[in-house]
Parts: C-alpha cells; sequence; structure tokens
C-alpha cells in the first residue's frame, strides 16, 4: 500500500470519527471539566462516566474513549508538520474561513494530541477496569490487591463514624482528610482518602486492614 493510499485512509478514519464523536466529546469533556466540582455537583460523576446511563452507559463512554484514542492518533500522524515543520504551525489568518479552520485545528490539534491520548486511553481503561487491570498487573509483575470484606459481629453495630476517623487518622498521622467511603452492605468497608494515600477498616471491630500510599504501592498499582 502506498503512502498516500494509506493517509488518505487515516484522513477518512480521522473525518468521520471526528464527526461522529464530537457532540459526545463536548458532553465528556465539558462534564469532566466540572468535576472539580464535584462535591457541590452530585450528577456530574455519573453524567460524565455513563451519561446517566448505568453499566451499559460506562461501557459506552469507555469505547468512546478509545475511538477518541485513535482520533488522536491519527491527527497525529497526519499532522502536515512531519513534512514541513513549519507548516505544521503556521496558520494563515487571512485565508478562507475554511482554510484558517484547518489552521487552528492542525496546530492546537498536535499541540493538545499528547495530552488527549493519555486521556481518552486512561479513560478507556477506567471504565473497562476489570479486563484492563489484570493486564496492568501482569506487565509490571506486580500482585493486585486482595478482596477487603468487613467481618460481621453477631449482636453488634457497626463503629461510628468519629471512632473510625480517628483510626483512619492513626494509620497516616498528618495526613489531611479528602474523601470518606461509606459501607452499603454488610460486608463491605470503610474507606478513608487521604493526600497521603488510602485507609480501609473494618465497619464493624475498625481493624485497619490496608494503608496504600505511594511509597508502599506496587509499580502496577502507580
Amino acid at each position: 500500500m502506498s503512502s498516500k493510499k494509506l493517509r488518505n485512509i487515516l484522513f477518512t478514519l480521522h473525518r468521520y470519527l471526528g464527526l461522529a464523536l464530537g457532540l459526545i466529546a463536548i458532553i465528556i469533556g465539558l462534564t469532566g471539566s466540572l468535576l472539580v466540582f464535584h462535591t457541590e455537583i452530585d450528577i456530574i460523576y455519573p453524567l460524565h462516566y455513563s451519561l446517566l446511563s448505568g453499566d451499559i452507559g460506562l461501557k459506552f463512554v469507555g469505547i468512546v474513549g478509545l475511538l477518541f484514542t485513535i482520533l488522536s492518533i491519527t491527527g497525529i500522524i497526519l499532522w502536515p508538520g512531519w513534512r514541513k515543520l513549519i507548516a505544521g504551525f503556521k496558520i494563515k489568518w487571512n485565508a478562507h474561513p475554511k482554510r484558517m479552520n484547518f489552521d487552528i485545528h492542525k496546530v492546537a490539534g498536535v499541540i493538545t494530541a499528547t495530552f488527549l491520548v493519555f486521556t481518552f486511553f486512561t479513560g478507556f481503561c477506567w471504565n473497562f477496569s476489570e479486563f484492563i487491570n489484570p493486564i496492568i498487573y501482569a506487565l509490571t509483575f506486580s500482585k493486585p490487591h486482595p478482596d477487603l470484606v468487613s467481618v460481621p459481629i453477631f449482636g453488634q453495630l457497626p463503629l461510628g463514624l468519629k471512632d473510625q476517623l480517628k483510626i483512619a487518622q492513626a494509620a497516616l498521622p498528618n495526613a489531611s482528610l479528602s474523601l470518606i467511603g461509606f459501607p452499603s452492605e454488610p460486608k463491605e468497608t470503610f474507606w478513608f482518602n487521604f493526600n497521603l494515600g488510602d485507609v480501609s477498616l473494618d465497619q464493624y471491630s475498625g481493624k485497619v486492614l490496608q494503608v496504600s500510599t505511594i511509597a508502599t504501592a506496587s509499580l502496577g498499582d502507580v
């Protein structure tokens, strides 16, 4: 196959993927930006990750992330700067609007392309974590975390949040609390996210089941 024919195929793929995914990109991009306010706007999380469509939406958004990864890679390949660097960064502001739009697209695209590839591909991996995580652990020769469970104690209610938080903070002294994950089922654990790492506790006994920090995390987790 000639390089010209391959380039035409990639151009067609890039153009139609961009056209088909454009609206979804706007929704996911805007909601992703708003995640910084997720505490104040609870609906942003499910809207961003699954378009408010549950597990089906989660997989759909994951596939969209993979398609956008392909879109970004084809854009990098098609960038005119590979043939002539100056042409790749030149914008003709006084040209026809269609040409000016193309120039802005190629320059903005190549500048952000690397970030977009990592953003979309990690989004795909996040939504398909049950398949991707085992591959990551295998490639990095790391062991995945064991499933953590709370052990119900007959006749005893779960420890109160105040006691749980005190134990978690003792496990990571001088750390600042960011998030708390509350158990919704009898065997689920309390999860505390600090700026230095995570702590998981048995909701009944308060036993520290796991402390995870960057310093102690495996290569796969990092």
